[in-house]
């Protein structure tokens, strides 16, 4: 039991020391958006998708773009390993683990509140539905695809770049991301999933709604998996 505690204690001052390096080592000089570093404007995504956004601010939009493709560092990915295994004692004096998940799903959900704003960040949803290691972040980009698209945000000339994407999400191996690729497709283009043998007549909702994906996040549901 000693020889635990003091490997538990040596493990703590490593944590510790990594997080003390992070903080102090050499940053590039981080730009600044609305009088903030771009760093504080992420850094706010860890807590939910409105909070600093309640007015949207076009000249926000790279900071979306930016957070939206945020990932772990190697020492957060490490930090989220041991964390688990820690004793409550020890949990105490560290800050609980944070994940990059949160920050891309609650920035796609600023997307799709401000829709009318979003053109730029098609690219990055399509990317984001098809490559994401987190099955909620798939779902809530494919999801807001078709949310853009109901609402005519992008327009039928962009449909060649979204169609082959959802056709490839239709196989997701996660029930929900093929459930709103689904859903997004029948909205976005009712002839062409037709043709990819969808039932069009009995469509399902957009599920992902705004408070479930902000539940979703509070319940940890995107924490899981260690690669973010």
């Amino acid at each position: 039991m000693k020889r635990r505690r003091i490997l538990v204690t040596i493990l703590l001052f490593a944590v510790l020391g990594g997080i003390g390096w992070m903080v102090l080592r050499p940053h590039e000089p981080d730009p600044i958006y609305n009088g903030k570093p771009m760093s504080f404007w992420i850094n706010s995504l860890y807590s939910g998708p409105a909070i600093l956004f309640k007015d949207y601010d076009p000249n926000l939009t790279p900071v979306l773009l930016k957070a939206m493709q945020t990932r772990d560092a190697p020492l957060q990915k490490a930090y989220h390993i041991v964390w688990p295994r820690l004793p409550a004692w020890a949990k105490r004096f560290l800050p609980t683990p944070r994940y990059a998940a949160q920050v891309r799903v609650n920035a796609i959900l600023i997307v799709r509140m401000y829709a009318g704003h979003s053109t730029p960040a098609l690219p990055t949803l399509i990317h984001l539905m098809q490559e994401d290691k987190d099955p909620l972040v798939r779902a809530t980009s494919a999801s807001t695809l078709g949310v853009c698209f109901s609402n005519d945000i992008f327009t039928k000339y962009q449909l060649p770049t979204v169609i082959p994407a959802l056709l490839k999400s239709l196989k997701d191996k996660d029930p929900q991301v093929r459930r709103e690729a689904t859903n997004a497709f029948i909205v976005i283009d009712r002839e062409a999933a037709a043709k990819a043998g969808i039932d069009v007549q009995n469509p399902g909702p957009l599920r992902i709604r705004v408070s479930d994906a902000r539940s979703q996040i509070r319940q940890g549901v995107n924490t899981n998996a260690p690669n973010k």
